[in-house]
């Protein structure tokens, strides 16, 4: 079971430790010092849904559906380009800063008019709408307040990314079926989603330890462009891939 659980950490470590577009995106946050246990956690867990779905042989899937690593690799290059461009963007404006940005959130609240009272099933479709209207105004707010759209940048640099998937199901479950017995195939799942958590927190949290460098803004500019040329590098793989 030690060998295992091992082998599945370090493998797992070994395919997300070259730089790609979801770590680079992990780093810059860790850099910026902004939502960066959100986005840790996040990708943490991302990695640890799609290892879990390889152990467990989702690698089928795509024997019966042969149409989707293209699709993936078509959605993953565009938004690679769009991202790449931002970072390009970025770079030349000299949009970089080393500060914690600090957001206020308002919320508001309403309480619909309730009816006269004599009926209860009226009264509670009433507080049926009322609720489900200040859900979807809530969940609304979040997804446009920073956070929320922090998240769903690296959802989409998890979840578009037909490389993550290539590690993750593919690669991470062939390794998974050299361990037939339930007990060591389950070390070995649980090992390889550690070495995620391990390593996201680690690129994060330990970026900081670079904040004397990047107080400098040439500093910024040049990450922001070695981000730019990752993401097309990456975005160009995936369309001659397609070719």
């Amino acid at each position: 079971m030690l060998t295992a659980a091992l082998t599945g950490f370090f493998t797992s470590l070994s395919l997300i430790l070259a730089i790609g577009a979801q770590n680079a995106f992990v780093l810059r946050q860790g850099l910026m010092r902004e939502h960066v246990f959100a986005v840790c956690l996040f990708c943490a867990v991302s990695d640890a849904v799609l290892i879990t779905a390889g152990v467990l042989g989702f690698g089928a899937l795509t024997e019966r559906a042969p149409w989707l690593p293209e699709f993936m690799s078509i959605g993953g290059a565009l938004f690679l380009s769009v991202y790449g461009a931002m970072r390009f963007r970025a770079a030349w404006r000299g949009d970089g800063q080393l500060a914690t940005e600090v957001h206020g959130s308002k919320a508001g609240t309403g309480a619909p008019g309730d009816g006269r009272g004599d009926r209860e099933e009226v009264g509670l479709r009433v507080r049926k709408i009322a609720f489900g209207a200040a859900l979807r105004r809530r969940l609304i707010l979040w997804a446009l307040s920073p956070l929320g759209r922090t998240i769903a940048v690296a959802a989409a640099l998890t979840w578009l990314n037909p490389h993550v998937y290539l590690d993750t199901l593919s690669l991470i479950g062939a390794v998974s079926t050299g361990f037939e017995p339930p007990a060591e195939k389950t070390a070995f799942g649980i090992a390889a989603a550690t070495a995620s958590f391990v390593f996201f927190f680690s690129l994060g949290h330990g970026a900081r330890h670079l904040a004397p460098v990047m107080r400098r803004p040439r500093a910024w500019r040049i990450l922001d462009a070695l981000i730019g040329v990752t993401m097309w590098a990456i975005a160009a793989g995936l369309i001659l891939s397609t070719l």
